[in-house]
């Protein structure tokens, strides 16, 4: 692994995983890179503490020398006998404090021995502190004492702070409370403290634990103490004979021995607090080896070596030799006592010791939950209680009542829904899989980037409650990515929302024990399998499970977002608005690819081929991925959204006066919040996803005008694109040497999706034509960045006032054109979430008007240069996808004669595409899309032009087919024709007229085009190789006058 550079303006790229294996220990594909040592920075001297105001009785305080003549003459003293005086004074305090530090039998060494200093070397250098929380502390220690609170005694842990805190230059702990011998100290302070342990254990001498405890704060020496001990042997063994000894001591009428005693150091801290001026800082902190959960039940071996969570020496020290990896102190930010006290001045002592107290107990056992997720009760049982819940026991009642059979029997058809859809995780299979998962990256991708500083806000807001994660779909390859990042991370493995076409043999188990649940593509209408997905969803996120799932519903196959599905989203939601309902946080993550593995599967099924079921022989001959080399993976993170805070935002802006917004009763504003918050969620997904080298070259090469782009043109479109991405908010990576990225990415892309022409004065390349879709694929990726002014470029461009020598586009004319826009590519494309639309045009406006695409005439809007670079690059991005929806449009008027299935419907716009494009009349050819032509079906019927209806399918007793047919309002052609033109008038088609007269009156003369004979020869896949053949052999060059 290694450090990348610095990324340029919009970036949030800091670190990179590299292809190679790691030179020496276990080598993973994602390893957290280095920090950079902090042992070089200047180390900073520590503050001298306050002197103390008020003492106690039982402080060790030293004696003061008496008085000198000169000390007590009147004013006129010597400055020089002042002066000896006070550093007399100091001597006497330096040697009181050494002194307390002697006393201790738990302090942490300046210096490590020997043999402690080579263990630490050999096995702890590892272990790091965040540069977040290492400025915290040295802050902390700037402006108090530190107390350091550990959750769980640990012998070996307080040796790895001593180490970590001699390297990081922090404040050693004089005081471990709660350990009795320290290994590590010298042979002479290990002798005293076992004579003090004596002297405690039977109340004969020793110093009370909690008066040096005391002490040690007063003199402002940090110290460290830990909320939970181990449950182990010889702890009870402890506790035993502390209670034989207080027995004794009360028969004999003596008073309690210092050792041993329960005392509350919360209260302690406080009262010492509010006796001092100098504040005591809190800075809880946790270091975690296993990754197993915790169990609901107690094994044998816990009883003697401790529970996992709360290990003992002998069991720590095994889990840290078997799992040690690179790890990091964490603990949330120190506490200020002081201030602490004063927000909380009407509690008591003993009310506010016991609110810090479950505070700081809440926080690191949230830390604990965060790696190794929540407490794991047995599969059987968690189905038990799902079963049981009030929603899925109505349910079967229900279907009970309305079958007529016995509920018993309903109960065992829901068990075996249960059974089929809940996920089993056992980490120990999660680690093999990574094992082999790190073995094929290694071999299909260079690096996989990481946003950490993204990554860190999740782990933060996990500490809050429960996460919700829903990245970007792309590839079958997020299913794996995002549980092997979360594993490597110390992060709890989330358990996801899987389709049950992936419960294939043998790799459907290990995805389940993996962490993936398995649900139905569709369940509308059955109310029982409806409440059993709520009531199980319920129960994960109840428990505190990470949940993973994908609200685009699918794999996208044009390379951007797809428009939200709220199903999942909606059942959530409808938990928030529950009583007792967790704080949920969702997280939205983007996934970006620099070469996708279903390419060419998606390019098939785009042309009209039907998607192809996933079966095992399909895993197996995907072996032949594996040798080839797909570039990089970027996964960023977006801010989490807390959703009660989002809900309170929402309502406060959507209140109205006559009208209140109530989604916590009314289910319209409900639907309407979950709706909004899908969109929000998919924005924020496009704002932090990452554009790749491959997005930007391709990008240029499909809007460029003219048939081939020269190597040196290339280059400097390239970085005219790169200063508009960042411009506009986009990451990207730093770029040293273009001319060199150029290359590399051409022949990354490969010569199956580029042509480079041989026997040339200069190189140039040229999209093939029969790969038009896949390339577009990746300049999709970065369509999103652009959508605003794509919407008026090209409603600008339906006009012919746009000519810098016409007065130009009334500002009221062009809203109305880009609010029609804008409507029917609504299915395409997130837009900005706003208000108004207005408010994003004004702004949209602005902006280009900056860029000096526009004049500055405020009521009328016209470009300055017809042929401005920025102009013809938003038209040439945006225009296959208005193509699309035109040629969609013109298979509307055949619709005027008699209705056509779907199947039948998509074929004759796809022949429609084809003709035009052939003739030259139509720029794109990736106007063929099915996947688009579908979206403008979805579109049509809302816009209430078609209608539809599901009929039984011709020879099939089972399947059925969804026909089309015009709306009555439509029938009128005029209206239907107003439609179409409308839309034409912004493609790239400079004869829709003459397009639209000769389709009509086609269709006037044949009452029905045949598409295909019969409906088996309709269903059959399209042969793609034959029509990417025939889009090879078809130039795809236009003159510039064509393309003007």
């Amino acid at each position: 692994m290694q450090r990348t550079p610095s990324p340029t303006k919009g970036c949030v790229y800091k670190f990179s995983i590299s292809r190679e294996p790691r030179p020496h220990g276990r080598s993973f594909v994602m390893t957290q890179s280095t920090p950079p040592p902090h042992d070089t920075a200047p180390k900073k001297e520590p503050t001298t503490p306050q002197p103390l105001s008020v003492t106690s009785s039982k402080t060790f305080e030293p004696q003061k020398p008496p008085p000198t003549q000169e000390e007590q003459t009147s004013d006129d003293a010597p400055e020089s006998a002042l002066a000896e005086a006070k550093k007399t004074n100091t001597n006497f305090e330096s040697m009181a404090k050494k002194a307390l530090r002697q006393g201790s039998w738990t302090p942490m060494r300046e210096e490590l021995g020997p043999f402690w200093g080579w263990l630490a070397n050999r096995y702890f250098q590892d272990i790091s502190i965040t540069d977040e929380r290492l400025e915290q502390l040295h802050q902390a220690s700037e402006e108090g004492t530190i107390v350091y609170i550990a959750r769980s005694q640990s012998y070996l842990n307080y040796l790895i702070y001593n180490d970590l805190f001699i390297r990081k230059d922090l404040p050693l702990a004089r005081m471990g409370y709660g350990l009795h011998w320290l290994p590590w100290l010298p042979l002479t302070s290990q002798l005293r403290a076992f004579a003090g342990w004596l002297g405690r254990l039977f109340g004969d001498g020793g110093k009370d634990v909690v008066e040096l405890f005391r002490e040690l704060l007063r003199h402002g020496d940090s110290t460290l103490f830990f909320l939970k001990q181990p449950n182990t042997w010889h702890a009870r063994i402890r506790r035993g004979l502390y209670n034989i000894r207080n027995k004794m001591r009360t028969w004999f009428g003596k008073p309690p021995a210092p050792g041993g005693r329960n005392v509350d150091l919360f209260l302690e801290m406080i009262e010492l607090q509010r006796q001092q001026d100098r504040p005591l800082i809190l800075a809880p902190q946790i270091l975690i080896w296993s990754r197993l959960p915790t169990s609901s039940k107690q094994g044998f071996g816990d009883f003697f070596f401790g529970e996992p969570e709360f290990p003992g020496l002998l069991r720590e020290s095994y889990l840290f030799l078997r799992e040690r990896r690179r790890s990091w102190v964490r603990g949330g930010a120190p506490i200020n006592l002081k201030q602490y006290i004063e927000e909380h001045k009407d509690l008591d002592n003993e009310t506010l010791a016991e609110k810090l107290r479950d505070e700081l107990s809440h926080r690191l056992d949230r830390e604990y939950r965060a790696v190794t997720g929540p407490v794991r009760k047995p599969t059987e049982e968690l189905k038990e209680q799902v079963l049981r819940s009030p929603m899925v026991r109505q349910a079967i009642m229900d279907e009970a009542l309305a079958a007529d059979v016995p509920p018993e029997k309903i109960k065992q058809k829901t068990r075996a829904m249960l059974d089929r859809m809940a996920a089993d995780i056992q980490l120990s299979i999660a680690t093999r899989v990574d094992i082999i998962l790190r073995r094929l990256w290694r071999r299909m991708y260079n690096r996989i980037q990481v946003d950490e500083k993204g990554l860190e806000k999740v782990r933060e807001a996990s500490i809050k409650g429960p996460i919700i994660l829903i990245p970007s779909h792309k590839s079958h390859i997020d299913y794996l990515i995002l549980s092997q990042l979360f594993y490597h991370y110390d992060l709890g493995l989330p358990v996801i929302a899987a389709g049950d076409n992936l419960l294939l043999p043998v790799i459907g188990s290990l995805l389940r024990k993996s962490g993936a649940f398995f649900i139905r593509r569709s369940f509308k209408g059955d109310a029982l399998y409806t409440a059993l997905f709520r009531a199980y969803i319920w129960h994960l996120i109840r428990q505190g499970f990470t949940v993973e799932f994908f609200i685009e519903g699918g794999r996208s196959r044009t390379g951007k977002l797809r428009m939200p599905r709220v199903g999942m989203l909606a059942a959530i939601m409808d938990l928030v608005f529950e009583e007792d309902a967790p704080d949920i946080h969702i997280a939205p993550v983007s996934i970006g690819y620099e070469k996708i593995i279903e390419g060419e599967a998606y390019t098939k099924e785009l042309l009209g081929g039907d998607k192809k079921k996933e079966s095992f022989g399909d895993l197996l001959r995907a072996r032949r991925f594996v040798k080839l080399n797909f570039g990089s993976i970027n996964i960023s993170f977006a801010e989490p959204i807390p959703v009660k805070e989002y809900i309170a935002q929402r309502k406060a802006e959507e209140q109205k006066p006559n009208a209140p917004y109530q989604p916590e009763h009314n289910l319209k504003d409900r639907e309407h919040l979950t709706q909004t918050l899908a969109y929000t969620i998919v924005h924020e997904i496009n704002r932090v996803s990452f554009i790749t080298p491959t997005s930007l070259v391709t990008t240029i090469l499909l809007t460029h005008e003219n048939r081939g782009i020269r190597h040196d043109e290339l280059i400097e479109k390239v970085e005219w694109l790169c200063k508009e991405v960042i411009e506009r908010g986009g990451h990207i990576a730093p770029i040293e040497d273009i001319s060199a990225l150029i290359d590399r990415t051409v022949e990354f892309l490969g010569s199956k999706l580029l042509k480079n022409p041989k026997n040339l004065l200069e190189p140039v390349y040229k999209p093939r034509a029969s790969r038009w879709l896949e390339l577009g694929y990746y300049r999709n990726q970065l369509i999103h960045l652009f959508t605003s002014e794509g919407m008026v470029a090209c409603a600008l461009s339906g006009f012919k006032q746009f000519r810098t020598e016409d007065k130009g586009v009334p500002k009221d004319v062009l809203l109305e054109e880009v609010r029609f826009l804008s409507q029917i590519l609504k299915l395409e494309f997130i837009f900005k979430p706003t208000p108004d639309i207005q408010d994003n045009f004004s702004e949209t406006l602005d902006f280009l008007r900056s860029k000096g695409l526009f004049s500055e005439s405020t009521e009328f809007i016209k470009v300055r240069r017809s042929r401005d670079e920025l102009f013809m690059f938003l038209q040439a991005l945006f225009g296959p996808f208005i193509d699309s929806y035109w040629v969609a449009s013109l298979g509307l008027m055949r619709l005027l004669q008699g209705e056509l299935n779907e199947a039948e419907l998509i074929k004759l716009m796809q022949m429609t595409s084809e003709t035009l494009y052939h003739e030259g009349l139509l720029r794109y050819s990736e106007s063929v899309s099915k996947d688009t032509l579908k979206n403008a079906l979805m579109l049509f019927q809302d816009l209430n032009v078609i209608t539809s209806e599901k009929r039984p399918e011709k020879g099939s007793n089972k399947r059925t087919e969804k026909i089309y047919r015009i709306k009555e309002g439509f029938h009128d052609e005029e209206i239907l024709l107003a439609f179409v033109k409308r839309i034409g008038k912004m493609s790239s088609c400079f004869a829709i007229n003459d397009v639209i007269e000769r389709l009509h009156e086609r269709n006037k003369t044949s009452m029905q085009i045949e598409v295909s004979k019969d409906t088996q020869e309709t269903a059959a896949p399209i042969d793609t190789t034959t029509k990417q053949k025939e889009r090879e052999a078809h130039t795809n060059g236009r003159s510039t006058d064509q393309t003007k």
